[in-house]
């Protein structure tokens, strides 16, 4: 930011002309609440459980005094990546690491113990022959993004995404058999790319998809996820998908759907997230977490021409072991803790909600969320084992030598 104040100055003036007009203006917006309640209608691709929606305002300490006897100690998965480390020479390279937290817990477990690393590559057709070897803790995976049809500017983020999701669903994998409580996994239970994707190679329309070159790797990922959550559902112990509600639109576009009396226009709302956290404010001075009835989303919107798709519906290449694919949808919920403008959904699979009693499991959640007055504690403590700093990655970098292999942004330290 430029620090000339004859600058500063201008631009604050505008802005404060800015604010004058908006003040002056007197916007009647619709009521969050009242605009939720028509979720209740047919339609949309999402459904509530029960036939209402009113935000429940609890103190943290009811939740607490609920939950205490549920459970023990809790788990989290997290993955984080370096981002593509690119060179001149045509080299991309993405390096994930996925690990487990315990909390909760007086006693250091094997689960907390592992980690799961993952190096993807992509040198155009050239094999690198790489082959790294794993222990007890440290579970080391190299593969190579496989030459693609037609060069896309999205390959990076392909080569990034399958890179995290390889680690972090492998170690779900991995670490399921040996975790003894509930388990948060930091995001949606599946990855929304490798859903995404794998739709739109279901639908017959695998173009600008990594599944026209890279198929079974696709879905892969998306059975490691599956088996970690068969294997926790198996032991009784209860999966949940933290995923803080951003940028998602799924609820708007329901009621759009639902209500032919509402559209996107007339509602102020930019996001889900902006929508439940209207909705659930709570005006009390008392300490108080704020959360919604559960939802099952049946259908979801990927954009383009596959439409509206159903999760893991009529897909032969995975394997699902313990139902049909409607027992893998996702129900979900929002929840705002106290003293935040964050609004998290809160997400498991449809087959949990059948076998456990839908308060307790929603109690849970809760419970962890009260801790911190954040996200489930699990997935910070997760999240903070897996960051990987720029340090760190500023070294990645220099372990491939050569000035004349480094892009030209790394040459300018540019980030």
């Amino acid at each position: 930011m430029t620090t000339n104040p004859s600058i500063f100055n201008q631009i604050r003036d505008v802005i404060d002309d800015i604010n004058d007009e908006v003040d002056d203006e007197d916007v009647d917006d619709p009521d969050p609440v009242d605009v939720i309640k028509r979720l209740t209608k047919e339609g949309g691709g999402i459904e509530v459980i029960g036939d209402s929606f009113e935000p429940i305002h609890e103190h943290v300490d009811e939740v607490r005094n609920r939950a205490s006897d549920q459970y023990s100690e809790t788990y989290g998965i997290d993955g984080s990546t370096t981002k593509d480390l690119t060179f001149n020479n045509g080299l991309i390279v993405s390096i994930a690491v996925a690990a487990a937290s315990v909390a909760s817990s007086d006693k250091v477990q094997s689960a907390s113990k592992r980690s799961t690393i993952c190096v993807t590559t992509y040198f155009d057709d050239k094999e690198i022959d790489v082959d790294p070897e794993s222990d007890d803790e440290n579970q080391m995976i190299f593969q190579q993004f496989p030459r693609v049809t037609e060069l896309t500017s999205d390959l990076p983020q392909w080569i990034n995404d399958t890179s995290r999701t390889t680690a972090e669903g492998e170690h779900f994998e991995w670490v399921a058999d040996d975790i003894n409580g509930p388990l948060f996994i930091d995001g949606p239970i599946m990855p929304p790319s490798t859903l995404i994707w794998a739709a739109y190679d279901n639908a017959g329309y695998p173009e600008s998809t990594p599944m026209i070159d890279w198929p079974s790797k696709i879905y892969d990922i998306l059975q490691s996820y599956i088996n970690g959550v068969e294997k926790c559902i198996l032991a009784d112990n209860p999966v949940f998908g933290v995923q803080k509600s951003t940028s998602a639109t799924r609820v708007l576009d329901a009621l759009v759907e639902k209500d032919p009396d509402l559209t996107r226009r007339e509602m102020p709302w930019t996001n889900d997230g902006v929508l439940f956290n209207s909705a659930l404010q709570d005006n009390s001075d008392q300490t108080m977490i704020s959360y919604t009835p559960w939802y099952i989303e049946h259908e979801f919107e990927v954009g383009g021409r596959p439409g509206r798709v159903t999760p893991l519906k009529n897909y032969d290449q995975i394997e699902l072991e313990l139902g049909t694919y409607d027992d893998y949808k996702r129900a979900f919920f929002f929840a705002k803790p106290p003293t935040q403008t964050t609004v998290y959904r809160i997400g498991v699979p449809m087959m949990q909600l059948r076998e456990w009693d839908e308060d307790k499991l929603r109690d849970i959640a809760l419970n962890e969320m009260v801790k911190q007055f954040r996200e489930p504690l699990p997935v910070v403590v997760a999240d903070k084992k897996v960051k990987i700093p720029k340090r760190m990655r500023d070294e990645f970098r220099s372990l491939i030598t050569g000035k004349a292999h480094k892009g030209i942004n790394e040459q300018r330290n540019y980030e």
